[in-house]
Order: structure tokens, then sequence, then C-alpha cells
């Protein structure tokens, strides 16, 4: 079996309306998925215009879901 790490990512806006979450991609260890969280999290922000970010005040919510494949098959 092996053990991965879903980047799960969460829109919100003020008001507390969010979006739901969605699986932002698999991991091989917490590490890798964590960083790519901040990453992905900053990009989404870098990239919206000043005007959208003062009206909407968004906020991204990430976390690492620990994924257990139990169909993956171990190579020997």
């Amino acid at each position: 079996r092996m053990i991965k790490f879903m980047l799960v990512l969460k829109l919100c806006y003020t008001g507390s309306v969010c979006l739901p979450p969605v699986n932002a991609g698999m991991y091989d260890d917490y590490k890798s998925c964590a960083i790519e969280g901040y990453v992905k999290s900053l990009n989404y922000i870098d990239n919206l215009d000043d005007k959208v970010i003062a009206e909407t005040r968004p906020i991204v919510q990430f976390w690492c879901q620990e994924y257990e494949n139990k169909e993956e098959k171990v190579q020997t």
C-alpha cells in the first residue's frame, strides 16, 4: 500500500461565501504537498486584479489529506 497526500484547496470570499473544495494534486510526501499548497494559493491571489481583491477579499484555504491507494501494485 502506498501513502500519498492529496492537496485540497478551498476558496472563500467576504461574507463566508465558499466554493466547494477541489483536489489540486497528489504528492508523494507531506512536505511537497504543503509547499505546493502555499505556492498555488500565492499564485491564485497574485493573479487576481487588485479591484477584485479589494471587493471580494478572497481567502485560499488548503490542507494535505492523507490518501492510501490500496489498488496500487507494489513492484518487486
